[in-house]
């Protein structure tokens, strides 16, 4: 029986390690590309990022919010890293320089994060995270995503080439497949099985480009691999502005995954000073390794509902898989290779079941007539953003405004946020 437990478990973070994988490899991918880094640059930066991946998930896992939901690369911190490779060379004088400045900017969005987590504010935050304010989020990151899946299962990134219909077949196959094995014994590894079967697809199909094997077998991480931090004091605002949206994540992702498990298992409450925290050391961690920013990824809980893991020990095992594999670039270098098709593929059905999930939140909601306010408005304002070009911000805005208000999802949820703020001290005041 306890043999029959650690293969589960091994299994189990075995599959946490490819959702990783495919869910935060594309972003260093693209952020390798815009700094025109290397490829023994763009390949340390690969390496480095999985590290930080698995020591953040297994850091909030063991010592923060205890609940089973990965870091993965986000999309604040991404948007900042991709803007300033356009404007960087031009404030800071060239692109290592401009590396060097958002090492800083990190490690500030840290320490703003300790600052916050000790005078109470991250705590004083988290009864603000109702329903209405938690399905607002799923709803919203449910529509931003849509676009990146059928983008990706598709083949269509607007760039004047139709669809691919073979990459159109193997996206259906794995969804189909998906779908048949969430309702046999195999649920828990559902993702996992989707993943090495699509690949081998997409293999057969000629999809595939070649493996190249690295010249290194094992390589060390470097700390400050772009040279010592820069200060920069006009990054001060951006830090801050990031690490209060960032904490507003952080507590909505929180939110999240323990109403999900709640419904599956006993739940960890209670944990938000530790979660702060351990936020705080990650991003400290991630200016070391001038990695760009991290989340707990809200889409987590709806891997976790579909596959059945609600246990914080295989999301450890798979976060030691990923630290462990990043010393390794055969390894790095061949899983860098799945293509992006299989892995949103493979990921389809955790969001439907997000989607769902995003709708049971709102339902809790205990005034509904300003819940449907709430999220009528946020929605709308967030996913009309979503539909605007990010020139129309960047050309009109300076550069750390345009950076948040053009982000429909930070800006979706900060306006469910103060309304419900609003709501609720005018709740109080009446009582």
């Amino acid at each position: 029986m306890k043999n029959q437990s650690t293969v589960k478990n091994l299994l189990g973070g075995l599959q946490w390690a490819l959702y990783m994988i495919s869910t935060g490899i594309v972003m260093p991918v693209v952020i390798g590309q815009s700094y025109h880094l290397s490829p023994s640059d763009a390949s340390m930066y690969i390496q480095v990022t999985l590290l930080c991946i698995g020591l953040a998930t297994i850091t909030q896992a063991v010592f923060g919010h205890r609940l089973p939901i990965n870091e993965t690369p986000c999309g604040l911190w991404f948007g900042i890293f991709t803007m300033y490779a356009t404007i960087g060379v031009t404030l800071f004088g060239s692109e290592s320089e401009t590396l060097r400045v958002l090492e800083f900017s990190l490690i500030l969005c840290g320490v703003f994060g300790f600052i916050l987590n000790m005078l109470g504010v991250i705590e004083k935050l988290e009864k603000y995270f109702t329903p209405t304010v938690v399905g607002t989020n799923l709803l919203l990151l449910v529509a931003l995503c849509s676009k990146f899946f059928f983008q990706a299962m598709t083949s269509v990134y607007g760039d004047g080439y139709g669809m691919n219909l073979k990459v159109v077949l193997c996206s259906v196959v794995i969804i189909v497949l998906t779908f048949f094995l969430m309702n046999t014994r195999l649920k828990a590894y559902s993702v996992l099985i989707s993943i090495v079967v699509g690949w081998g697809l997409y293999t057969l199909l000629g999809l595939s480009t070649p493996y190249e094997m690295p010249s290194q077998l094992v390589r060390m991480p470097r700390i400050f691999p772009f040279g010592p931090p820069r200060i920069e004091l006009s990054m001060i605002i951006t830090s801050f502005l990031c690490t209060l949206l960032l904490v507003t994540n952080l507590l909505s992702s929180m939110k999240i995954a323990q109403q999900m498990v709640s419904q599956y298992d006993e739940v960890a409450t209670g944990r938000t000073k530790q979660a702060g925290n351990c936020f705080s050391f990650i991003y400290i961690l991630l200016g070391c390794f001038g990695v760009t920013g991290l989340i707990p990824t809200s889409e987590g809980g709806g891997f976790v509902v579909s596959t059945g893991m609600t246990r914080t020990k295989p999301l450890i095992i798979g976060g030691i898989i990923i630290a462990a594999i990043s010393f390794f670039p055969p390894i790095t270098s061949l899983l860098s290779m799945i293509p992006e098709s299989v892995g949103y593929a493979a990921l389809f059905v955790p969001f439907v079941s997000l989607c769902g999930f995003s709708i049971e939140c709102l339902e809790g909601a205990e005034d509904k007539k300003s819940m449907y306010q709430t999220v009528g408005l946020s929605v709308l304002i967030g996913i009309g953003i979503m539909n605007v070009p990010g020139t129309g911000f960047t050309m009109a805005l300076p550069a750390f405004l345009s950076t948040f208000l053009s982000n429909g999802l930070i800006v979706g949820t900060i306006i469910a946020l103060i309304m419900e703020v609003i709501r609720i001290h005018k709740k109080e005041k009446e009582n």
